[in-house]
């Protein structure tokens, strides 16, 4: 029965522009009204290639709705549709990302800026998955190269959640491993070395299950001490 449901609603849909369909998620989502049935529908739909694209337009209004919604209302679920979209078709969205990165950041940005610790833990992770990924490496260099955005992650190196400063760490990692760090990085970077570098020394990773993430914290304290002793 809930088979002949979603067929019958999917049948509704494709009677309906993309953009029209977008709309329409987009009001569920304000309206808090999602539920397991809307999800289900939602990733029938996002198989469509004209839905998909206009899930992901230059306007991202879809993004901007999810990241209202998981803030305002704080409903994971909505983080689980934005990551979902996100990571569907990775080369796509890869090109997307570098047709209007400054937007997609700006709206992003304010999920690692919110008050949910879970939310934050959360969405930096994907942030740093994002900008790990090599078809997005253009727009990482983008990224890292804000000094804003370095302010940011350092905040969170600051958290009391152990989990929110291990991913925090990930994408500190990009800009004090970067060797064309521009002007403004560098100077934060030199000006704040021994101040970062205790926080990151403060970082517990699982030894048992991340020797990597060791490895790599070990090289970012050396990058921080040879920047404090120039500073």
């Amino acid at each position: 029965r809930k088979c002949e449901e979603l067929n019958s609603k999917e049948r509704m849909f494709s009677k309906s522009s993309a953009a029209e369909l977008c709309r329409a998620f987009c009001n569920i989502v304000d309206q808090n009204s999602i539920s397991l049935q809307t999800a289900a529908v939602f990733r029938l739909l996002l198989s469509q290639k004209h839905f998909y694209h206009a899930c992901l337009g230059k306007d991202l209004t879809i993004v901007a709705a999810l990241v209202r919604n998981c803030i305002v209302k704080r409903n994971l679920m909505s983080f689980d549709y934005l990551r979902y979209l996100l990571e569907y078709n990775k080369t796509y969205f890869s090109s997307l990302l570098q047709v209007c990165p400054q937007q997609f950041f700006q709206l992003f940005l304010r999920l690692i800026r919110s008050d949910d610790p879970n939310l934050v833990a959360r969405s930096t992770k994907l942030l740093g998955q994002l900008l790990l990924d090599e078809r997005n490496v253009h727009v990482s260099k983008m990224f890292v190269g804000d000094v804003e955005n370095l302010q940011t992650i350092v905040t969170l190196l600051h958290s009391q959640n152990k989990q929110i400063n291990v991913e925090a760490f990930h994408i500190f990692k990009i800009f004090a491993a970067n060797p064309n760090k521009t002007s403004g990085v560098n100077k934060y970077l030199s000006s704040h070395a021994a101040e970062i570098k205790y926080q990151v020394d403060c970082v517990i990773v699982n030894r048992e299950q991340d020797k990597a993430t060791i490895a790599e914290k070990r090289l970012i304290l050396r990058v921080l001490s040879t920047l404090d002793r120039n500073n």
